[in-house]
């Protein structure tokens, strides 16, 4: 059981790392995509800005 736990919490704190890679990497095409074509449709998360 121990073990198990163990795996979960990796398991969990590699999503969270995975989570917060994107939403980093979001940010920074959102915020490159305004700076330099600021009419250009940006999409995050599916919807357009």
């Amino acid at each position: 059981m121990d073990k198990k736990n163990e795996q979960k919490k990796v398991f969990l704190d590699i999503v969270q790392q995975l989570r917060q890679l994107i939403k980093m990497k979001k940010h920074r095409l959102v915020k490159r995509n305004l700076s330099n074509e600021s009419f250009q449709n940006v999409w995050v998360s599916g919807n357009p800005l």
